[in-house]
């Protein structure tokens, strides 16, 4: 597969398709650049055991971010279970609902009695009103007369 690949210039015209210089600049057809690596990280027994050897130490700062989230997952659940707790504590201790609800129709009641007598205030006013115009009236058709 390598064999394909030419290591030579690759600004000289004679390079071939496909060409990769000695300080990392490429060829292939018409593309052209510029790539280098630190270290070489899959070719030979060296290089692939610390490649190896990153991939496991960034495995294992990876787990252990993972476990400091998972620590702080658990104290949020810790939390609001001790908040359901409190919660279902403060719903025990309020009253039956079927007092609240006859205390509600009882006030209903109330009002509507209010409004009734408060209907009936009004028609009273207003027949002693015109009583009192009707009466007024009188008098003085009474002293012309």
């Amino acid at each position: 597969m390598l064999t394909s690949v030419a290591l030579a210039d690759v600004t000289a015209p004679d390079a071939s398709p496909v060409t990769i210089g000695v300080g990392g600049r490429y060829a292939r057809g018409t593309a052209v650049g510029r790539y280098a690596k630190t270290s070489c990280k899959f070719f030979g027994v060296t290089a692939r055991a610390t490649r190896r050897a990153a991939r496991v130490s960034e495995s294992e700062r990876l787990l252990a971010a993972v476990e400091a989230d998972l620590g702080a997952v658990d104290r949020d659940r810790a939390e609001v279970e001790a908040q359901l707790t409190a919660a279902a504590a403060a719903v025990a201790q309020l009253p039956a609902p079927a007092a609240v609800h006859t205390g509600l129709r009882e006030l209903d009641r109330a009002a509507a009695t209010l409004r009734t007598r408060q209907d009936a205030s009004a028609a009273a006013a207003t027949h002693l009103d015109q009583a009192l115009v009707e009466r007024a009236a009188a008098k003085v058709t009474g002293r012309r007369g």
